[in-house]
C-alpha cells in the first residue's frame, strides 16, 4: 500500500513539476490559505475519493483513507452545514451564502466560517478542491502536499 501511494505521489509531482516548467502555476494543497478571498470562494471542495464522513452519535466524524478517524464537529454545529455542502459541485462562495441565509447570520462572519471549515478539512487531508486553480486537472493527493493546478469542471 505504501509503495502505491509512493508511485502515486511521485508521478503527481512530476507532472506538476513539468507543468511548472512549462509556465503553469502550481499550488500546494498547504498554501490554499495563501490565496485571496476572491480566488478561495470559487474552488469547489470535494471530499477526497478514500474519505468518508459520518454521524456517530452527536458528532460528525470523518475516516481517512487510511482509516484514521477525525472528529469535525457536532451534529448541530454550523460547520457540520458547512461540510455537508462540500460535493465537488458547489463554489465555497455558494456555500458561505447558503449559511448566511439559513442562519442569518451577516456576510462576513458565514465567509468566515466556511473559509475555516474548508481549510480544516484540508489541512486534516479529508477534502481538496475539484477545481484548483491555475491547471486542467484535479488534485492529486499525498500527504497534504499534492500539488493542483487549475480549472477542472
Amino acid at each position: 500500500m505504501r509503495r502505491r501511494r509512493f508511485f502515486r505521489q511521485f508521478a503527481g509531482e512530476g507532472i506538476a513539476l513539468l507543468e511548472e516548467l512549462s509556465g503553469k502555476p502550481q499550488l500546494r494543497l498547504n498554501q490554499l490559505s495563501e490565496l485571496p478571498d476572491q480566488s478561495l470562494f470559487t474552488l469547489k471542495p470535494a471530499f477526497l475519493p478514500a474519505v468518508t464522513v459520518f454521524a456517530e452519535g452527536t458528532r460528525m466524524l470523518g475516516r481517512r483513507g487510511d482509516g484514521t478517524p477525525v472528529d469535525l464537529y457536532g451534529l448541530d454545529d454550523p460547520g457540520t452545514f458547512v461540510l455537508s455542502r462540500f460535493d465537488g459541485w458547489s463554489p465555497l462562495g455558494e456555500i458561505a451564502a447558503e449559511l448566511e441565509s439559513a442562519r442569518s447570520w451577516s456576510a462576513a462572519s458565514a465567509r468566515s466560517l466556511a473559509r475555516e471549515v474548508f481549510l480544516r478539512l484540508v489541512a486534516d487531508g479529508l477534502c481538496a478542491p475539484a477545481n484548483p486553480p491555475g491547471t486542467s486537472r484535479s488534485v492529486i493527493p499525498g500527504n497534504g502536499n499534492a500539488r493542483s493546478g487549475g480549472d477542472h469542471e
